[in-house]
């Protein structure tokens, strides 16, 4: 591909942030060709985002996608809309990149995965965490065989106040209702269980979850006033921001989930959405020593029996560790070279999203549930 032209679609913070990293990565063999939103007011925001990108504002999900320039169909919409522009796309004969999760149910995810084997096109979906390098490392390290075999993992993301209410400050926020979410551990953590499938190289067999909604309720509605709104509210306009206590939600706002893995191999994860300390974080027990990734912190520690000495090592921290710029790199590289894309892919995305709902469901009727 001598040049990448681009329909984006989805011009919220996360696609534009996302699709300027495409154009750095490209080094000006990237260009966007169209964009759509629903909001004329992201439309602004994209142009003034992307300078010396004239490019043309789309009627539709579908003018976009059929724009006869277009050879790079980027989505970054509402969840529940990822199936309808990654058919579309697929349909189109276009290359597709699209923000995870892959679809909002386990039916749209299969439908994209056969579409994509109809289509002989790799779809590229936006598993981040995947090329952050502090993951990268531990993926390294199991795999060296140094570490012996995995026992166990106990995985956790454990939210900052502001970034967990986020959702539930916002009176646009639409990631606090199922429908156009999913559930919220596909939503956010669908990153998470990536990554603990990755490492063990498999699905889980059996899953057990425990949720709840117990801490954006009514009852704790005084925590709004109680703290400074940026607490709960950081990065919403003051102007949008409401009681996240009291706001309409259907998700849940803690998880437990524990995952038995073939091999013998025991996980969990937990998952909070207002903490004071912020941590997302892996605790690796090996037959032959232990490996902590703390990804916030950007912190590695790691330790064989007999070491008498803890390995550390700092990287990138923040919320995807460097991730972003990593994986936009190696798109655009692909791409421009005409060869297939490390990127996670819809099968990855599927095998995230069976996990997912596996423990969804487990939460909603108690039972463990077998993959």
């Amino acid at each position: 591909m001598k040049k990448i032209n681009m329909a984006v679609i989805g011009c919220g913070e996360r696609g534009i942030g996302v699709t300027k990293k495409f154009l750095a990565m490209a080094h000006g063999k990237a260009g966007i060709s169209c964009a759509y939103d629903v909001d004329p007011e992201a439309i602004r925001k994209a142009r003034s985002a992307w300078p010396g990108e004239d490019f043309r504002a789309a009627s539709s999900m579908e003018d976009a996608v059929q724009d006869p320039k277009v050879n790079l169909v980027c989505i970054f919409t509402t969840n529940c809309y990822h199936c309808e522009a990654i058919l579309a796309a697929l349909k189109a004969r276009k290359q597709v990149f699209s923000e995870k999760p892959l679809a909002t149910t386990l039916a749209d995810c299969e439908r994209i995965v056969a579409a994509e084997k109809e289509a002989g096109i790799s779809i590229m979906t936006g598993f981040v965490l995947r090329y952050a390098p502090i993951y990268r490392k531990v993926k390294e390290l199991l795999d060296s065989g140094t570490f012996g075999s995995i026992l166990s993992i106990a995985a956790s993301e454990n939210r900052e106040s502001y970034g967990g209410g986020n959702s539930m400050s916002a009176d646009y926020g639409w990631r606090r209702f199922r429908e156009k979410a999913g559930p919220y551990l596909l939503e956010k953590c669908s990153h998470d269980l990536d990554l603990l499938n990755w490492y063990a190289g498999a699905l889980p067999l059996r899953v057990a979850s425990f949720c709840g909604l117990d801490f954006f309720v009514p009852r704790n509605a005084a925590l709004w006033d109680k703290f400074d709104r940026d607490t709960f509210a950081a990065w919403v306009p003051e102007n949008h921001r409401i009681n996240p206590f009291t706001s309409p939600k259907d998700i849940y706002d803690n998880h437990q989930v524990i995952m038995e893995y073939p091999d013998g191999v025991k996980m969990s994860f937990q998952l909070t959405l207002a903490n004071a300390i912020p941590e997302r974080r892996m605790y690796i027990c090996c037959t032959e020593g232990n490996i902590i990734a703390e990804c916030f912190s950007g912190s590695l520690k790691y330790r064989r029996y007999g070491d008498g000495f803890t390995t550390e090592l700092h990287f990138h921290g923040g919320g995807h560790g460097g991730g972003d710029r990593i994986m936009a790199a190696e798109i655009m590289d692909s791409l421009l070279d005409d060869r297939p894309c490390t990127v996670s892919g819809s099968v990855n995305g599927l095998a995230c999203a069976r996990t997912a709902f596996a423990a969804d469901e487990s939460a909603r009727t108690g039972k463990i549930v077998a993959l």
